[in-house]
């Protein structure tokens, strides 16, 4: 991924417009570094939650896994170029103290106020972010965070001997771990590749046709998966 002047413009904007933006205060910034890739990042907090969220830059990427990748399942093909405008993003996934500041009980099996909340419906977390002024991301928001601007198998490299420095999953833990205890990506973002499932705003549909077919798509509603048919 790179970044042209207009693209640090557009990022400069974006801090400028959320530290005026009512619920949001501007902390800092910061850089972080994974899978060859660094970024200097803005750290914004949300009033409300008490959360921190990360201001990821705007860019384009090849979203999906390449047709040649053993790992990945059939839904998660073709790749398909993809460009999004910087957005905010929870560092970590939802605390469960988060959750319950908010909703004011707690679904979760595994508790722990530092422990993602999980056990919760799609409708469940619209709902959260509709009491608390905020939004699901996309699927193509997700994934663009996820990869932090890598194009390896995970944000770290391709090297799956090293995902328990950067992931709680069923090798290393049995149950749910406090969010933030392990390597962040290149964005900054904890637990991108464990501890718990994530929902996105996306509808669950197959990517558009190949690469060379994307420009019969250009303009048509039915290849946005966000659009419900």
């Amino acid at each position: 991924m790179t970044t042209s002047t207009s693209t640090l413009q557009g990022y400069e904007q974006a801090i400028e417009d959320y530290s005026n933006a009512p619920g949001w205060a501007y902390l800092r910034q910061e850089s972080y570094s994974c899978g060859g890739q660094s970024h200097e990042v803005a750290l914004f907090k949300h009033e409300q939650t008490g959360l921190t969220f990360i201001l990821i830059p705007g860019g384009g990427y090849l979203m999906g896994s390449p047709d040649d990748c053993s790992e990945a399942s059939e839904d998660e093909k073709p790749q398909h170029y993809v460009e999004v405008e910087p957005y905010l993003l929870c560092q970590t996934p939802l605390t469960q103290e988060a959750w319950e500041k908010i909703q004011g009980e707690n679904p979760s099996s595994n508790k722990g106020e530092q422990l993602p909340v999980e056990s919760v419906s799609w409708h469940d977390a619209r709902e959260f972010c509709e009491k608390s002024g905020l939004s699901l991301p996309t699927e193509e928001e997700w994934e663009y965070a996820c990869r932090a601007g890598t194009t390896t198998l995970y944000s770290f490299g391709d090297d799956a001997g090293d995902l328990g420095e950067y992931a709680w999953f069923e090798d290393n833990t049995k149950s749910t771990q406090d969010v933030a205890q392990k390597l962040p990506n290149a964005f900054g973002l904890y637990d991108m590749h464990g501890n718990v499932w994530e929902w996105t705003a996306s509808i669950y549909k197959p990517y558009p046709g190949p690469l060379e077919q994307l420009a019969a798509c250009a303009g048509d509603e039915s290849s946005d998966p966000t659009q419900e048919e």
